[in-house]
């Protein structure tokens, strides 16, 4: 007999129920979609901290007049 296991998909709340010990990794999103959202989400934050890096770079550097 199979065990069926049920988790929630992190971008839109809805469950997902897979077979646990089935073969391969069991799904995090319930769709496509889900996961193109999520990873759009994870780019859209990372460009988001590389400008607040660079922000604070060089807001240092006109603190100290020269490099950091």
């Amino acid at each position: 007999m199979v065990e069926k296991m049920t988790k929630t998909c992190p971008k839109c709340g809805e469950e997902l129920e897979f077979e646990k010990g089935g073969r391969g990794r069991p799904p995090i999103y319930c769709r496509d979609i889900c996961r193109r959202l999520a990873e759009f989400w994870v780019r859209y934050l990372t460009r988001e901290l590389d400008q607040l890096e660079g922000r604070r770079i060089r807001s240092r550097e006109t603190v100290l007049g020269g490099t950091p």
